[in-house]
């Protein structure tokens, strides 16, 4: 998000929230009882409300000394893995950062002139 998108929509919210309007709540701020009971609740984002688990708390302070680099070569062992528990070819597991990247990797790889694609909106 620019910077400037990210302060537009900020300054709305602000607006929209002093004037007695109601502002989307997260499902962490409906938990804690944050906001009234009538706001809606956005479910867009990929939060947990109860926060990370001791084991994911881990994974991050171990894995803090390589976040400087790609993800490419820890993400082999993971294919290797998939592949083996799902009795099939480590070829024919493709990762990507989230849907759309995956989807756009089917496109351009599968997609010629006519080739039809069905996409969910949103």
């Amino acid at each position: 998000m620019k910077r400037r998108t990210f302060l537009r929509g900020g300054l709305a919210a602000g607006l929209l929230s002093a004037g007695g309007c109601s502002v989307p709540r997260t499902v962490a701020q409906a938990l804690n009882g944050n906001g009234h009971d009538d706001d809606p609740i956005k479910l867009m984002y990929n939060e947990n409300p109860l926060g990370l688990c001791a084991a994911a708390k881990q994974a991050v302070i171990d894995g803090i000394v390589d976040a400087n680099r790609y993800p490419d070569v820890p993400t082999a062992a993971l294919v290797e893995a998939i592949a083996k528990k799902h009795s099939v070819d480590a070829s024919n597991i493709v990762m990507g950062n989230g849907s759309t990247e995956a989807l756009q990797m089917a496109v351009q790889g599968f997609g010629q002139e006519g080739t039809r694609f069905i996409q969910a909106v949103p």
